[in-house]
């Protein structure tokens, strides 16, 4: 009954015992309450936090939906007052927070099976083993014989099965790979339990909208998703086998009789799981979020949560006043400061006895001070003496000088400062793999096995083939509008070529998945299949997603930097180069090749090398249509990872030590490969100034 009676509870005091603390986690009186985590419980926290701060404006809930994994790790290092989580603290989590972590379920609700099929006569079935063999990829296609058994009378396609799963680390994910863990013993010994794992197979998708995205664009595509953001979008969902031997379609009263056959097993520190429960009426892939707060925060919740009034009026007022939120007065402190001026002020001046009268100066000073102030303007012409006689001079030359060089070193300081705290956070990382993770492929969150290797190579491939798309287009673009277009066309077209580059990156990237992926799968990756199906790039089938399309979405946005820098560079080859080559008798189109672009041609390396730069650095829109699947493939129709992607999708849910200390190090390695390739550059492009000296180019 008193577990019942927390559960019950727990969901209405979050909030009143956080704010019956002491202190806020905010800016000191600033009235704000702090926390973070799952992205799950955002809407409804949105909402508590709107009603609550109409019921008490003195006091503002700041919710950061950052994620399970990120809510946890702001938790233990203090930074927030409470967090939120769709899985519940390890114990190693709890040890390393230091004090004790209450768990208070807060809500519930179901993650539901999608798919992309031909109209159907009804939603599809699935079983446990089904399930778990579709996403170990031993079910490939969907007329598969372990389908049709539990679709008796559904016309089923001869389509392959592409599975899309979050790539991003997501509480979604741990209560779905939960259920997978409970019910495949092969999937516990592969993949495991997590909020991001070590996928066997699939393509990947950032967020809720990441994976509906790509279902619904790819046909035969099954992923999974939210039940809410699934009823929203109209996606179909299928049922799926209880473990009391029946098919249930998902439901809000299918979820709370899940809830209700498991809360007599929970235990006193509620940390329990709604997967796989039993009960005929039980939705199987059913999970809670927690919210997670210090236990001392925690005397008399239940009183609290009957309704903050017993915390009373005079209560906040109180809290609020206390010393320790308010900043010392300004008021106060102007006045003091203005005593102490009349004090200063009014105090006689006398004359120490150390002090003595200044020697008057020789007449050659004098006359040099006369002709200065006669000469320059009166402040740039008195030196800067250092004490009274005899100090070195300092010029506003020097001063200058000075301050140019503390901003050059600052630079470098700057840059040494991010290297040393990026070194000492992937130090575990460093020491554990050594310089094996630059070779290792694997990437298993779950078993901590980490490598770069895949990274590296999706990083690389997908910015070599944007220069390789890009540079032809970008020098043609410029040599376009110096050389061949009229004028009134020029300023039009630069001006949009330009423009391009303002297009912020998650606009490329929902580009790239509705309207670039469905053209490559469906028109590019046949046409090349076809053409040049023998080489081992062009292999296989395209789901749309992939090294190839994020290589020429990437040509796109750099682009506009190739075309840009090589107009301003071949703008400024002088006229009598042109000039000297056509009066010998060249053609345009040989002055073009022979003179104008040897001429630019260090500049026009320097725009590639800055355009690389761009592509190295990528992370949303390469990560919306790369596929998110850490594994090296000949073929450029298959998905990969990069660095960048890799970073973004799992920082925020990372929570084990090593687990940060490995995406820390692929930080540091993405900095180091950027480094060097302008590095290199540079150096290159020395050396053709250097050997190019005293000739035309």
């Amino acid at each position: 009954m008193e577990r019942r009676r927390a559960l019950e509870v727990g969901a209405a005091g979050v909030l009143g015992a956080c704010l019956g603390g002491c202190r806020w986690a905010g800016a000191a009186g600033s009235g704000y309450l702090n926390g973070a985590g799952s992205t799950f419980v955002y809407p409804l926290m949105s909402r508590w936090s709107s009603e609550y701060n109409r019921l008490h404006p003195e006091v503002r809930v700041n919710y950061q939906s950052i994620g399970s994994g990120g809510g946890i790790r702001q938790l233990i290092r203090r930074t927030v007052r409470f967090g939120a989580s769709d899985g519940p603290m390890t114990d190693a989590q709890l040890r390393e927070a230091g004090a004790p972590v209450v768990h208070v379920p807060l809500v519930m609700g179901a993650v539901v099976p999608t798919y992309n099929l031909p109209r159907l006569a009804r939603a599809l079935r699935f079983t446990p083993e089904v399930l778990a063999g579709i996403f170990l990829g031993q079910i490939t296609a969907w007329n598969d014989p372990r389908i049709a058994a539990a679709n008796p009378g559904l016309a089923l396609p001869a389509l392959p099965v592409v599975v899309v799963h979050r790539s991003d680390g997501s509480g979604t994910t741990y209560v779905w790979t939960d259920y997978l863990t409970k019910v495949s013993p092969e999937w516990r010994a592969r993949a495991g339990r997590a909020t991001s794992v070590n996928w066997p197979t699939g393509l990947g998708g950032r967020g809720n909208e990441g994976v509906a995205g790509t279902v619904r664009q790819t046909p035969g595509a099954m992923g999974y998703v939210e039940l809410t953001f699934a009823l929203q979008n109209a996606m179909p969902v299928g049922e799926v086998r209880n473990r009391a031997g029946l098919f249930v379609a998902p439901s809000i009263e299918a979820v709370t009789a899940a809830a209700a056959s498991v809360v007599a097993a929970v235990p006193a520190d509620l940390r329990y799981s709604m997967t796989d429960a039993p009960g005929g009426a039980s939705w199987p892939v059913s999970g809670t979020t927690w919210g997670l707060l210090y236990g001392n925060l925690l005397p008399g919740l239940e009183r609290r949560a009957g309704g903050l009034p017993a915390l009373g009026a005079a209560g906040r007022s109180a809290v609020l006043r206390a010393p320790a939120l308010r900043a010392p007065p300004g008021g106060a402190r102007r006045a003091r400061g203005r005593e102490a001026d009349r004090h200063r002020a009014a105090r006689p001046f006398s004359r120490s006895p150390s002090m003595t009268t200044p020697t008057p100066p020789t007449p050659s000073e004098e006359g040099f001070r006369t002709a200065a102030r006669s000469d320059f303007p009166p402040r740039l012409a008195r030196p800067l003496v250092r004490g009274e006689a005899g100090g070195r001079r300092v010029t506003p030359d020097a001063v200058f000088r000075r301050v140019c060089l503390s901003a050059a070193l600052a630079i470098l300081g700057l840059l040494a400062l991010l290297l040393g705290q990026m070194g000492y956070g992937a130090r575990l990382s460093l020491g554990r793999f050594g310089l094996g993770f630059l070779v290792a492929r694997v990437w298993d969150p779950v078993a901590e096995h980490f490598g770069a290797a895949t990274f590296v190579y999706g990083t690389v491939v997908s910015s070599l083939l944007a220069l390789a798309l890009a540079v032809p287009f970008g020098v043609a673009i410029a040599i376009f509008l110096v050389e061949v277009a009229p004028r009134w066309l020029r300023g039009p077209v630069g001006f949009l070529v330009e423009l391009l580059a303002a297009v912020p990156s998650i606009v490329y990237g929902l580009w790239g998945l509705f309207v670039l992926a469905p053209v490559v799968r469906e028109v590019v990756a046949p046409a090349l299949h076809a053409t040049l199906g023998f080489l081992p790039a062009f292999r296989g089938t395209s789901h749309g997603v992939g090294m190839l399309t994020a290589g020429m979405l990437l040509a796109v946005m750099i682009l506009p930097f190739i075309a840009a820098i090589t107009r301003d560079v071949l703008t400024a080859v002088p006229r009598e180069q042109r000039e000297a080559s056509l009066a010998l008798g060249a053609t345009r189109w040989e002055t073009i090749w022979h003179v104008v672009l040897p001429y630019g041609r260090a500049g026009i390396i320097g725009g590639v090398i800055l355009a690389l730069g761009r592509a190295l650095g990528e992370t949303m829109a390469v990560t919306m249509v790369i596929g998110n699947n850490p594994q090296i493939a000949a073929s450029l129709f298959a998905p990969g990872y990069t660095m960048s992607a890799v970073i973004a999708n799992e920082y925020a849910e990372a929570s084990g030590p090593l687990y940060l200390a490995a995406l820390t190090e692929i930080g540091l390695l993405l900095f180091v490969v950027t480094f060097t390739v302008n590095a290199l550059a540079r150096t290159l492009i020395w050396r053709m100034a250097r050997s190019s000296s005293g000739s035309p180019s």
